[in-house]
């Protein structure tokens, strides 16, 4: 942007502008005048604006705005050879690269990652191109941006982990159309010439989707082995859980009987007093040995019920998803457990101290008769 007054050296100036292509503005009082400057009265004050030239990539603008405008948009998809803005006094290839020049390298490697993956890219008159998404419904993209969406633009390394996660070669095609899928639903419902602002403004919230989709697709891709594998150790814990239990059980089962034949045989005569108290005696070892039973029993059920919480934290770890799925599954052999942990041992229990009073309460009723 120049400031000038109408005059000799001035207008030599400007023929030699318009002589070298580059497009301009003339302003007159704020105004954009069609005259050209060598009409103007003499000494008249005006302003030209140099939108930029071009030979071949070799562009001159005022600032990154002019040169995102010039010629419809000739550079919103890439970047001039050699440039200089005015404004920024910036000149490519210049280190450290100004603010604005980095913005606008970023948007261009967001319109790379768009065309990479678009189903196809076309020519478009008011665009750099047109980028076409077929998934469920088809989605334009035109390929334009202002100058202002530059500052809305994600950071390098947002941009990298998206090409580092879309294009990894695991499960590549499958990436790519789930990012497809992404852009098509954060996009559908925006105006068509607003859609890639749109994109460059939500690289974020589109990294985030993108992740979550695939993450979904490998925990359904993954889902069936990690059910029969789950399956096969859920079979496993319910036979060990069985194994223990039938033989506790049977054990367990023996002892009340034994004490309820050992309260029978308990008889009111005098000269039985030693083998009553034999009697009693044994009922109180059998009850000990039945504790100790029930007490190994349970050390057993915690074992499995521990093995099962490795796994599940295993599974949760690797993926969330599937665990969600063999949720049920889980709970159904959590339940299993806690009634062997906790409910076959409260029966046998009380069964025992039934039978172990029962002994108890026939010597006492026999001892006091004899004694009287």
């Amino acid at each position: 942007m120049l400031e000038l007054r109408k005059e000799v050296d001035t207008a030599t100036l400007y023929d030699a502008i318009e002589a070298a292509g580059w497009r301009v503005t003339l302003r007159v009082n704020g105004r954009e005048v069609p005259t050209p400057l060598n009409r103007l009265p003499d000494n008249a004050h005006a302003t030209l604006i140099i939108h930029g030239m071009t030979r071949e990539r070799e562009v001159l603008a005022n600032n990154i705005a002019s040169l995102l405008a010039y010629n419809g948009g000739r550079f919103l998809g890439e970047m001039p050879r050699n440039f200089y803005l005015i404004e920024e006094d910036y000149a490519a290839g210049e280190v450290p690269v100004h603010a604005h020049v980095a913005q606008y390298q970023r948007v261009l490697r967001v319109v790379e990652f768009i065309r990479e993956i678009a189903d196809d890219v076309r020519e478009a008159s008011d665009a750099d191109g047109y980028a076409v998404f077929l998934t469920n419904r088809k989605v334009g993209v035109p390929l334009i941006y202002k100058h202002w969406d530059l500052d809305h633009v994600g950071t390098d390394t947002e941009i990298d982990e998206i090409f580092a996660s879309v294009f990894n070669q695991h499960h590549e095609d499958a990436r790519k159309d789930i990012a497809r899928r992404a852009i098509v639903r954060m996009l559908a419902g925006v105006a068509r010439e607003d859609r890639f602002s749109s994109f460059v403004r939500s690289l974020r919230h589109f990294k985030e989707t993108y992740l979550a989709d695939f993450d979904i697709y490998a925990s359904a891709f993954n889902f069936d082995n990690a059910r029969d594998d789950f399956e096969r150790k859920k079979l496993d814990y319910v036979v060990k859980l069985n194994s223990i239990a039938t033989d506790a059980m049977g054990k367990l089962i023996a002892i009340p009987v034994a004490q309820g034949l050992l309260a029978s045989q308990i008889k009111p005569e005098a000269a039985m007093a030693v083998a009553n108290q034999a009697l009693l005696v044994a009922s109180f070892i059998f009850a000990a040995i039945a504790i100790i039973i029930i007490l190994s029993y349970s050390l057993s059920i915690h074992q499995i019920e521990s093995e099962l919480k490795s796994e599940v934290k295993l599974l949760k770890s690797q993926s969330r998803l599937t665990y969600e799925k063999l949720k049920p599954v889980i709970n159904r052999l959590e339940l299993r457990i806690c009634i062997h942990l906790w409910g076959i041992p409260v029966i046998m229990v009380a069964l025992l101290c039934v039978t172990t009073a029962m002994t108890y309460y026939a010597y006492s009723a026999i001892a006091v008769t004899t004694s009287t």
